[in-house]
């Protein structure tokens, strides 16, 4: 495949433990409503710099509806929950639309707090495929895979939990299977690009250069006690 699969590790773990150790990203690529499917993608990096697939969720969703709002929702209180440190959501809004004022006024709303960043659908320019969507894609994608960064979920075919939510075709499936086998096998001729569109955004060159991505920190840290200075003041004496 164009994007080498060969180079993702696979685990076999549990998304919300491993999420403990990971800075939290959710990713969100609204599309144009419901003219097409809407990708809500949960991305934790390690200490390491690792980036784990966490969860998902993807399917045809108004943006302007309560159902779109409350997926998101129940996504931030999970990985809020469930991670070391959630860092922000980050929001595919090509053009004007409006979908990361929405998200911040109904989080606000109900609420609750996250940090919402508006990502562009610009790209370094390139003419690699003669598409910029799809060249944008592929200059996102490819250098984590290539740098063997990726981590996702073991498929259920293989033995792995399963990752589960409606596709975009609207059944309910294992995600790690439809996306490897619907969207970056195909790629770049694939009929979805919803879950490549908001995976990417983690290498959103506009929210990177404003908001350098950050890591999970040393789980030893947190339970180390910090050391004591030895002080000369009138306290020691």
């Amino acid at each position: 495949t164009v994007l080498n699969e060969s180079k993702i590790q696979f685990y076999d773990g549990d998304p919300m433990v491993i999420g403990k150790e990971c800075a939290i990203y959710m990713c969100i690529d609204a599309s144009m409503g419901v003219k097409d499917p809407t990708c809500i993608w949960v991305w934790g990096i390690d200490k390491n710099g690792w980036k784990w697939w966490l969860d998902c969720v993807t399917r045809k969703m108004d943006p302007s509806k309560q159902e779109f709002h409350d997926e998101v929702y129940k996504m931030l209180i999970k990985w809020q929950t469930y991670g070391q440190r959630f860092i922000q959501i980050r929001v595919d809004a090509f053009g004007n639309q409006p979908w990361p004022e929405l998200i911040s006024a109904e989080l606000r709303r109900r609420g609750v707090y996250a940090h919402i960043v508006h990502c562009t659908a610009v790209g370094t320019h390139s003419t690699l495929f003669g598409k910029g969507k799809v060249d944008r894609i592929y200059q996102r994608w490819s250098p984590m895979i290539e740098r063997q960064e990726v981590r996702f979920p073991l498929p259920a075919s293989k033995g792995g939990k399963v990752l589960l939510s409606r596709n975009s075709d609207g059944a309910v499936t294992d995600m790690v299977e439809w996306f490897l086998t619907s969207e970056l096998r195909q790629f770049p001729g694939m009929r979805h690009d919803d879950m490549l569109d908001a995976g990417a955004l983690l290498y959103d060159e506009k929210a990177n250069k404003e908001y350098p991505l950050e890591r999970g920190r040393d789980s030893m840290q947190k339970v180390l006690p910090k050391k004591r200075k030895v002080g000369t003041s009138y306290m020691s004496g």
